[in-house]
C-alpha cells in the first residue's frame, strides 16, 4: 500500500427506506469500513452515507457531499467502501465516469471486499465484471418487480404512489377524509362550469387545499397537476396505466366521482362541451335557450337584477330598442314559469293510447328480449372463462422474467380486457320493460309533473319532446305552442 496516503473517508448507502429504519446496511457497513481502515492504518476523517437511495443513480446527495469535500481537500485520500455493489449499480460507463471523477479530486478507491488497490489485468477484469454483473442483476430485478407489478395492475390493485383523494394502507386504496371533499368539489365546480377554466379552478380554495398525507403540505399548484386530476379515471373507480397500456380494469377501490361528472369533465377538457354563464345555470332557469321573443325573434336570455335587499331572476330580451320595440323587456322568472306550467297541463296524452302503444310496444319487445336473453347467457359464459384464463396468464407472468414472453403475455391480457369489456356492454343491458311502458310513465302521463320534480337535463329532454321550437313570448305572456310531431301523434 501507498504509505504517504494515511487518511480517508468512508462511502456508505442503502437503497430502501426499510433497511434505514430497521438499522440494517449502513452500520454494518461502517463497521467493516472501520476494520478495514484500522488494518491499513488509514485515519478515517469523514463519514458520508445514502440512506434510501438506489445505486442506480448518479446524483446522491451524500456522493455529492463526498465530492466537494475531497475537491476542498484537494489532497491524496483513501476512499473506503464495503463493496462495489454499495458504491455503485450504473451502467458500465456511467460507473467508470464516476470513478474517474473522483480519481481526479484525489480518491484511491479501496473495498473491503473487493481488490481495487492491485494494478493488474486480472484485477481490472474482476472489477469489470462485477460492475456488468451488478447491472444486470439490477435490470433483471426491474424486471421481475415490473411484472409483479403488472399482474396486480391487471387484477385492479394500485401498486404506485395514490394519488390525490386516495390513501394507500395495506396495499388497498382507501379514501382520503380530508382530500376526497376536495376532489368531488373539484370535479363538481369544474364540470358545472362554476370554474370555466383550468386556470380559474387553480385559484380555487378547494385546489389550494388538496394536502399531502406524506408531508401534510400542499401539492405543487401547476395546471399539469390539476389536469392530470381531472383525466385520472381511478376517481371512477378504475385502474389505468397506459405506459404499460393497461385500461379500464375494474379496481378494487371505491370510486369517490360519479361517471357522469368525470364525463362531462372531459368533454370540457375536449373543448366539446357549451359553455355556459358562469353564474347562471339550467337549474336556476331551465327554460334558458327555449324562450324567444315574438317581435325580433331573438332568443331570451336568463338574467339577475338587483334590488336593494336581493337578486330578482328575470327572462329577458336583450335587442336594444331601435330594433325591438316590445314590452316589457323583462319578464320575471316565476310569472314565465307559471304560464308554461299551464301550457304544459294542457299536455296530456289520453291514457287509451298510451295503452295501446304500451300493448304494441310489450310484443315486440318480447320478441326481442328472447333473442337478446340467449345472448346475454352466452356473453355471461363466455366472460367466465375470459377471466379464468386471464386468471392463468397472470399466474404465468409472475413465474418468467424473459421480457418477450412477458410482452406476449401482457398483449394476450389486454386482448382478453378488451373482450371482457365488450361483453359486458350487452350482459348489463336492461331487458325489464317496465321502465319503458308509457301509460306508467309520469313522463307521458303528467308532463306538468315530470317538469316539476325533474332534474335541469330532464326539463330539458321533456321541453325537446313536447314541443317543436322555442316558444315564443308576447307583450309579456306565452305564446301559443308548436308541439312537436312524436306528440301530437300520440296525442291523436
Amino acid at each position: 500500500m501507498n504509505t504517504t496516503i494515511n487518511e480517508g473517508v468512508i462511502y456508505t448507502r442503502v437503497s430502501s427506506d426499510k433497511q434505514v429504519r430497521e438499522g440494517h446496511g449502513l452500520e454494518s457497513q461502517v463497521f467493516h469500513c472501520k476494520r478495514l481502515a484500522k488494518e491499513k492504518s488509514i485515519k478515517v476523517i469523514g463519514i458520508f452515507e445514502d440512506p434510501g437511495v438506489s445505486g442506480k443513480m448518479l446524483y446522491r446527495p451524500g456522493l455529492e457531499k463526498m465530492k466537494r469535500y475531497l475537491k476542498n481537500r484537494n489532497h491524496p485520500t483513501w476512499l473506503i467502501i464495503d463493496d462495489l455493489n454499495r458504491f455503485s449499480r450504473l451502467e458500465p460507463y456511467e460507473y467508470f465516469h464516476l470513478k474517474r471523477e473522483l480519481v481526479e479530486l484525489g480518491a484511491k478507491f479501496i473495498s473491503v471486499n473487493d481488490d481495487l488497490v492491485t494494478e493488474s489485468p486480472e484485477t481490472e477484469l474482476i472489477e469489470n465484471q462485477k460492475i456488468i454483473y451488478s447491472s444486470f442483476h439490477r435490470k433483471k430485478n426491474q424486471q421481475m418487480v415490473n411484472a409483479n407489478m403488472r399482474a396486480r395492475l391487471r387484477t385492479g390493485h394500485w401498486v404506485f404512489h395514490p394519488p390525490a383523494g386516495y390513501l394507500l394502507e395495506n396495499k388497498i386504496l382507501l379514501p382520503d377524509p380530508h382530500n376526497t371533499p376536495l376532489i368531488q368539489k373539484i370535479f363538481n365546480d369544474f364540470s358545472s362550469d362554476f370554474y370555466p377554466s383550468i386556470q380559474s379552478l387553480k385559484e380555487s380554495s378547494a385546489f389550494k387545499g388538496l394536502l399531502n398525507p406524506k408531508t401534510n403540505k400542499p401539492y405543487l399548484q401547476r395546471p399539469e397537476t390539476l389536469r392530470n386530476i381531472l383525466t385520472n379515471k381511478m376517481y371512477i373507480g378504475k385502474i389505468e396505466f397506459l405506459p404499460w397500456d393497461i385500461k379500464d380494469i375494474e379496481g378494487h377501490h371505491d370510486a369517490i366521482i360519479s361517471s357522469e361528472i368525470f364525463e362531462e369533465t372531459q368533454e370540457k377538457l375536449r373543448g366539446k362541451k357549451k359553455k355556459k354563464h358562469r353564474h347562471i345555470s339550467l337549474d336556476e332557469f331551465p327554460l334558458k335557450g327555449d324562450l324567444v321573443c315574438g317581435k325580433c325573434k331573438s332568443t331570451l336570455v336568463a338574467s339577475y337584477s338587483t334590488g336593494r335587499s336581493s337578486k330578482y331572476p328575470y327572462y329577458r330580451c336583450k335587442s336594444n330598442s331601435s330594433n325591438c320595440q316590445t314590452t316589457p323587456k323583462n319578464l320575471p322568472r316565476e310569472g314565465v314559469h307559471d304560464q308554461f306550467l299551464k301550457l304544459l297541463a294542457k299536455a296530456t296524452i289520453r291514457k287509451e293510447v298510451l295503452l295501446l302503444a304500451d300493448k304494441v310496444l310489450e310484443d315486440t319487445f318480447h320478441e326481442k328480449s328472447k333473442h337478446l336473453i340467449g345472448i346475454q347467457k352466452s356473453n355471461s359464459e363466455r366472460i367466465t372463462d375470459l377471466k379464468k384464463r386471464k386468471g392463468q396468464q397472470i399466474k404465468k407472468i409472475l413465474s418468467i422474467s424473459n421480457e418477450h414472453a412477458l410482452k406476449v403475455l401482457d398483449d394476450e391480457i389486454t386482448s382478453i380486457d378488451n373482450e371482457i369489456r365488450h361483453l359486458r356492454k350487452e350482459v348489463d343491458r336492461d331487458t325489464s320493460l317496465d321502465d319503458f311502458k308509457l301509460a306508467t310513465n309520469v313522463f307521458f302521463r303528467s308532463p306538468k309533473d315530470y317538469w316539476l320534480k325533474g332534474s335541469a337535463i330532464e326539463k330539458k329532454v321533456l321541453f325537446d319532446f313536447v314541443f317543436d321550437k322555442p316558444i315564443e313570448i308576447k307583450d309579456g305572456k306565452v305564446g301559443t305552442a308548436h308541439y312537436s310531431l312524436p306528440y301530437r301523434l300520440l296525442s291523436q
